[in-house]
């Protein structure tokens, strides 16, 4: 990166956060940045020497010299090394800062920022109000907390309010790896009406954390019963147990928070689990007037019915999903989006609520035979993420760009230290470099309503770049992409990147293409 750009003449501390997807992004990151490093001799001494700086005031700036809005905070010392081609290894002591701000990246692409040596009276963080500390509350959406830990979401552009969100509900488990069968006295403990403990963590010009925590006693297992039926390889669907009448604690940890720019709620569930043969689930009401819901699946969103036909005999009424799931009416609509948790069913008669599997503990594989599987008991401490987002009627696509956008999280990466190791002995600071790249660019920006970019590749069996779009909309919408500085040429391809069709930019240098209704394309770009 050309960080020898970057504006006016004081010391640079720059990096690059980049953004691998097809969605332009604002996120809150936090970056561990080297002030400097030591490569003395000996490390100790180092230390010592890196101890004796004292910490200086920062800002952060963008590549326009713009100051940011930021947490700047010391991260102490801590030892590192290289690793050249060329030469033994090279430790150093590495004296750092923790940078917490939302950045702002295009996608595809990547943007550099960069700390610099502020004014003594320069502070950029934002004072915050922790009187009520059980809102979360930013242009879109406001969030509030009920005593029992759930919470309710307020969509500013439509009105609309979703409350009880976020309960979570523990049953009884006496299925395998391949179906959830509850116990036989249907016994489920919820968090509904549980006191919890809630406290705001932070709140600041960028974004607001808030923390609950549950105690739920809940079963250590299933009763002795079902271990003699598991090893008589009776039908798991004719099994009778009951849970366990001795309780164990279940320690649940939410961290709710809502960024400046958030179009969700994101929520990240620590479960501490001590018992077994149980499924633990969050729910999410959302009251909305509507028979059916929509599943992302591979290269499709599909629509199923909320109500299962007469045909479905599976006791269990969970199906699968990949990246999220929703449900609309004539005028609402709320998106669930998860990070690898593929298990959700809509309770039809709990006011259409989307409920999400979190955990599920059992004790065998199944399908045929008694083949135990004690570590999918899942004992042990487990963080679980998810996102709410409320949208209005007719803004489909923009949820499902939410959805896939949650998958990915901005990355950081530090300039100016490469080969640091040359410039030694002593501190070694950052510096900044006439690269060739510039200090912002987008390699592919695309527009299209419920297009989704599924693939960015380098080809098999040639040079050429393939990119793969998917069309989620029972209609057909149009995709438009630039034509970047980096392309000579593109071409429509197929899956096993053949050369077809040869496309042509309008005046203004940009690519349209008409995808079908649920249509699959790729094309080839010649670099």
């Amino acid at each position: 990166m050309n960080t020898a750009a970057l504006p006016g003449n004081s010391e640079k501390i720059p990096f690059v956060v980049w953004n691998t997807s097809g969605t332009a992004k604002k996120q809150v990151i936090a970056k561990e940045l080297h002030l400097f490093r030591d490569y003395n001799l000996f490390v100790w001494d180092g230390y010592e020497a890196a101890e004796a700086v004292e910490m200086p005031n920062l800002v952060l700036r963008d590549a326009n010299g713009n100051a940011v809005p930021a947490k700047i905070e010391n991260a102490g010392i801590s030892f590192g090394y290289d690793l050249p081609d060329d030469r033994f290894r090279q430790p150093y002591m590495a004296k750092k800062v923790l940078v917490t701000f939302e950045a702002e990246v295009p996608a595809m692409g990547y943007a550099t920022y960069y700390l610099e040596q502020a004014e003594p009276d320069q502070n950029q963080e934002t004072s915050a109000d922790f009187a009520n500390e059980r809102v979360l509350e930013n242009e879109n959406l406001k969030v509030t907390v009920n005593e029992d830990g759930s919470y309710q979401i307020l969509n500013k552009e439509t009105g609309r309010t979703y409350e009880n969100l976020g309960l979570y509900e523990d049953t009884g488990d006496m299925g395998n790896e391949y179906i959830y069968i509850q116990d036989s006295g249907k016994q489920t403990i919820t968090t509904k009406g549980m006191k919890a403990e809630i406290r705001c963590v932070e709140k600041n010009a960028f974004r607001t954390v808030v923390e609950i925590c549950h105690e739920m006693m809940i079963p250590s297992g299933m009763g002795e019963e079902l271990q003699r039926q598991r090893e008589m390889c009776i039908d798991p669907y004719t099994r009778v147990a009951n849970r366990s009448k001795e309780l164990v604690p279940m320690e649940v940890k939410t961290v709710l928070t809502l960024e400046k720019s958030g179009k969700g709620l994101h929520v990240a569930t620590t479960i501490c689990n001590q018992a077994k043969d149980h499924r633990v689930r969050v729910v999410m009401p959302t009251g909305l007037n509507t028979s059916t819901h929509l599943a992302d699946s591979a290269f499709e969103v599909v629509k199923r019915n909320n109500r299962h036909n007469d045909t479905w005999t599976n006791p269990c009424g969970c199906e699968r999903q990949q990246c999220f799931a929703a449900m609309e009416d004539e005028t609402n609509g709320l998106l669930v989006a998860n990070r690898g948790l593929y298990e959700y069913e809509v309770l039809a008669d709990e006011e259409n609520a989307i409920a999400v599997t979190l955990l599920r503990s059992v004790a065998e594989m199944g399908d045929w035979g008694y083949f135990p599987t004690p570590k999918a008991q899942q004992i042990g401490t487990f963080t679980l993420e998810f996102e709410v987002v409320p949208y209005a009627a007719g803004k489909t696509g923009e949820a499902f760009t939410e959805g896939y956008a949650f998958q990915q999280d901005l990355t950081a990466a530090q300039a100016g230290l490469s080969k640091a190791w040359l410039r030694k002995p002593g501190q070694v600071k950052p510096e900044l470099v006439s690269g060739e790249m510039p200090l912002e660019m987008s390699f592919l920006r695309f527009e299209g309503e419920g297009i989704h970019l599924t693939a960015f590749k380098k080809g098999l069996a040639k040079d050429d770049l393939f990119v793969r779009f998917v069309n989620n909309m029972p209609q057909d919408e149009v995709l438009s992409f630039r034509k970047e500085s980096w392309m000579k040429e593109v071409y429509r391809s197929n899956v096993v990147e053949e050369k077809g069709e040869v496309l042509c930019p309008d005046e203004n240098g940009v690519y349209h293409v008409t995808l079908l209704e649920f249509e699959i394309a790729t094309f080839g770009v010649v670099k």
